[in-house]
């Protein structure tokens, strides 16, 4: 091709393929990718020679060492009955081991299916991380008439993170969940993480668990209209875009190729994977420490507030620190459960204000955010080590 030729061709023609591939590549989106891709016939023509190259950095750009657990995520499936336990053993140490190797070459090796299906769930993954920002943006700025800033790099990928690790041990478990306190799979599990990012995957639990109950009282109402004159009025106001909001869920699930968690597609309305009487602050008391045989350090709960390392995914954030604020922290979570009444006051009482605590999602929320909402007179119970009275000496 000569000068004159290249001149005449559109802009984005003339773009070295090189330089479309590093603008491809430089996407925190993968709906953006997907929306130059569909505008440029030249881009599309290099993305087809490009795909897995361009789609691990997007991933990367968007989770960042968030990653490795979605990679862990596109190459597990739901196990089946036969031999559960032992692919469950097997999958729990291989999640262990992939844990291990994060960092740049964490793309590496992948096959194109699986690239392609970490895409996917790349995408799925943006889209309730979205909405579980906005639900609670919106929280703030009507119910504690607070303002947020636009959430940061750092505050999604801890959503994603815990997103994503919810559903890897769902599939690794299954139906099963429903006895998970008493068999192995708890001990293997809680050996995995930290207790600050079992509490992350446990309220991340329980934000699915509330979208899960809406889309099942939807459906009720869906298939009885007059059933939903028995729901008080002020949940029937809650009711009414759940219609665009169940559509919304059936498109996704559909563009994915059915990849949707499978505790939210639509027909999936059986209660046999809550594990919401399991997650929750029982494992507070467990993670890496409380497992010799899996050669991790405890996090360093002593460290104060105030000399936290820079805000990342991969630590605990500043408000988990806060609310502990002692070298005890490390269990605090079932010594809250396990100690008497006596010792530490009315149990509904602390119960209730843990509970406040989590649904105002702290541990996702950035040093910054978390202040301001320490500012409101409804976090008034949550002074800086809240938590220090009610731990078992």
């Amino acid at each position: 091709m000569d000068a004159r030729d290249a001149e005449s061709l559109p802009p984005l023609e003339r773009v070295p393929e090189d330089v479309r591939v590093a603008i491809m590549s430089g996407f925190d989106s993968v709906q953006g990718l997907g929306s130059l891709i569909k505008s440029s016939p030249v881009f599309y023509r290099t993305f087809l020679s490009f795909k897995s190259y361009i789609l691990v950095r997007v991933v990367c750009n968007i989770l960042g060492p968030v990653a490795m657990d979605a990679r862990v995520l596109a190459q597990t499936s739901r196990f089946s009955d036969e031999d559960h336990d032992k692919q469950t053993k097997a999958g729990v140490q291989k999640y262990y081991e992939s844990l291990q190797k994060r960092g740049a070459s964490w793309g590496s090796g992948l096959r194109t299916e699986t690239v392609m299906q970490l895409a996917k769930w790349t995408r799925i993954v943006e889209y309730f991380v979205d909405l579980y920002i906005l639900f609670h943006l919106d929280y703030f700025r009507h119910n504690l008439d607070q303002r947020h800033a636009p959430s940061t790099l750092v505050e999604r990928q801890r959503i994603a993170q815990a997103l994503i690790r919810y559903q890897v041990l769902c599939y690794m478990h299954g139906e099963r969940l429903w006895k998970f306190r008493s068999c192995e799979f708890y001990t293997q599990v809680s050996g995995l993480f930290e207790s600050w990012e079992m509490e992350q995957v446990s309220q991340m639990n329980y934000f699915i668990g509330a979208l899960h109950n809406s889309i099942e009282t939807f459906e009720e109402i869906w298939r009885n209209p007059l059933h939903g004159r028995y729901y008080p009025k002020d949940r029937a106001l809650n009711l009414t875009d759940l219609g665009a909001f169940h559509d919304k869920l059936h498109e996704i699930s559909e563009g994915v190729g059915g990849g949707l968690p499978k505790r939210l597609s639509i027909r999936y309305m059986t209660h046999n994977t809550e594990i919401t009487t399991y997650f929750g602050t029982i494992f507070l008391t467990t993670g890496r420490h409380a497992h010799p045989g899996i050669s991790c350090p405890c996090v360093n709960t002593s460290t104060s507030p105030s000399n936290l390392e820079p805000e990342s995914p991969t630590s605990p954030p500043w408000a988990w620190h806060d609310a502990i604020h002692t070298e005890k922290g490390c269990g605090w979570g079932q010594d809250l459960i396990r100690v008497p009444v006596e010792q530490r006051g009315n149990p509904d009482s602390v119960n209730e204000v843990f509970r406040k605590w989590r649904w105002l999602g702290f541990m996702f929320w950035d040093k910054q955010r978390s202040q301001k909402l320490l500012e409101a007179e409804m976090c008034k119970p949550f002074p800086s080590g809240w938590l220090r009275d009610h731990i078992k000496h």
